[in-house]
C-alpha cells in the first residue's frame, strides 16, 4: 500500500468513518497511524470472527437457521449500529455476514466501513 495514493486515501476514509460514529456495536479503533509509509491500525480484538466465518464453522446451521437461534442476538445489535449510522448521515453499503464480527461472547460488531459514504456525498442519488 506503500506505493498505490489511492489505497492509502481509501485505508485514510475508512478510519475517518469508523472513528466518526462511535458506538458499542461498531468495530472500535483504539489506535491509527504510519510506520515507514506503511499504515497501520489498530481495533478491538474480536476472537470470535466474522458472522460469516460462524456460520461455515456452524456445520449443523442451527445457530441461523433455527429460530429463535442467535439471530434474536446479533440483529438488536447491528440494527442499532445501523441506525446510529444513519442518524449520523451514513451509509455503510456493504452490511453481509463477512462484515459482521462477534467478540468472545458473540456479541455482534459492525466493521468495514471501507465503501461508507455520508448521505450528502449521495445527495440527488437516493
Amino acid at each position: 500500500m506503500r506505493q498505490d495514493s489511492e489505497a492509502m486515501q481509501r485505508f485514510a476514509r475508512e478510519i475517518d468513518a469508523m472513528r466518526a460514529v462511535p458506538h458499542e456495536a461498531i468495530v472500535p479503533i483504539t489506535d491509527h497511524g504510519d510506520d515507514d509509509g506503511c499504515p497501520f491500525v489498530v481495533m478491538r480484538f474480536l476472537p470470535g470472527g466474522s458472522l460469516a466465518d460462524y456460520r461455515r464453522r456452524d456445520e449443523a446451521g442451527t445457530a441461523i437457521r433455527n429460530p429463535p437461534g442467535m439471530l434474536h442476538f446479533w440483529l438488536p445489535g447491528v440494527a442499532a449500529a445501523l441506525d446510529h449510522i444513519h442518524a449520523k448521515g451514513m451509509l455503510h453499503r456493504d452490511v453481509k455476514p463477512g462484515n459482521i464480527f462477534l467478540d468472545g461472547f458473540l456479541k455482534p460488531y459492525l466493521g468495514d466501513f471501507g465503501i461508507a459514504l455520508w448521505a450528502a456525498a449521495m445527495d440527488g442519488c437516493l
